[in-house]
């Protein structure tokens, strides 16, 4: 957390010199604004097995994914159907970007995120 602070004080300072030397409608152009320079109050990522594929990846979509876990916000929501519990190492991704610690292959620890974070609904069709 205090990463986040250190480093939103530094964007928020960097906003405002360039909003004192610029005008709003040259501010459109400027490449150097992310959705980092915000606070969210809730994020909410639909189709989350998704995004916890980019992780292996390289390249873009590494880099992608890296970018998701950065992102501030207060409550973050993971919307699935089909979330990967295959290994202790999966589960501990899926905390990772939801800012929630679970130590690496420790099942117990997984198994604990998952009856505490993670919510399934079911059909009674009867």
């Amino acid at each position: 957390r205090a990463y986040h602070k250190q480093r939103s004080d530094q964007l928020a300072e960097f906003t405002r010199s360039l909003i004192a030397k610029h005008d709003a409608e040259s501010l459109r152009d400027h490449k150097g604004i992310t959705f980092e320079m915000f606070a969210w109050k809730r994020i909410v990522y639909d189709e989350f097995h998704e995004a916890l594929r980019f992780s292996a990846s390289g390249g873009n979509e590494g880099i992608a994914f890296d970018a998701l876990r950065k992102l501030h916000a207060n409550l973050r929501w993971g919307l699935t159907a089909t979330p990967d519990l295959t290994s202790s190492e999966r589960v501990k991704l899926m905390a990772d970007v939801l800012q929630t610690f679970v130590p690496p292959d420790c099942s117990e620890a997984s198994q604990t995120f998952l009856d505490h974070f993670v919510r399934s609904n079911s059909w009674d069709i009867s």
